[in-house]
């Protein structure tokens, strides 16, 4: 028993060094913070398909609708504008993460045209954010006013207290 033991942890220290094979070799820093600079904007893609999907599900206004569905509807609907502005708060997030990782690529690149591509790249993911946030905003506040509307007091609250932290992180954008 303990001669297989002794053989299995010996296969298994031989067989991660080839799993650590290219550990050895250097890093790139360009590369790597260009590839977490697409990662990120990875995610905030993906943020931005829930904000979509989650805005893609509001219910329309049907022509005939009694109290208890207007209201039922509405709050559904601000339900989801308010998740939806959280999907686009963490996109902003990522881009944001994007932004840095491409400026930290712009300073660490040697080449001139290379630098000139990344630091573009992280003002467009930093406009994008904005774009975001903006939206995020507005989708809060409009939220606050659907709560408001059917008299939901504590979601009202919530989401004009959500709506107020984000235009908060809008004003302290440069």
């Amino acid at each position: 028993m303990k001669a297989f033991i002794f053989l299995s942890i010996c296969l298994m220290v031989f067989s991660s060094g080839s799993v650590f094979a290219g550990s050895d070799s250097p890093v790139d820093p360009v590369a790597e913070l260009q590839d977490a600079a697409l990662n990120y904007e990875a995610a905030a893609e993906a943020h931005m398909n829930l904000a979509r999907n989650f805005l893609g599900s509001l219910q329309e206004e049907p022509s005939e609708e009694n109290a208890a569905q207007r209201r039922n509807r509405r709050t559904s609907n601000a339900g989801l504008e308010l998740q939806a502005a959280e999907q686009l708060m963490s996109a902003a997030g990522n881009f944001d993460h994007a932004a840095r990782a491409w400026n930290a690529a712009a300073q660490a690149d040697p080449d001139r045209d290379s630098r000139a591509f990344f630091r573009e790249s992280g003002r467009e993911a930093r406009k994008r954010a904005t774009s975001l946030i903006r939206r995020a905003a507005a989708l809060a506040e409009h939220a606050a006013l659907e709560y408001a509307a059917v008299n939901d007091l504590r979601n009202q609250s919530r989401a004009s207290h959500r709506a107020g932290r984000i235009r908060e992180q809008l004003a302290d954008r440069r």
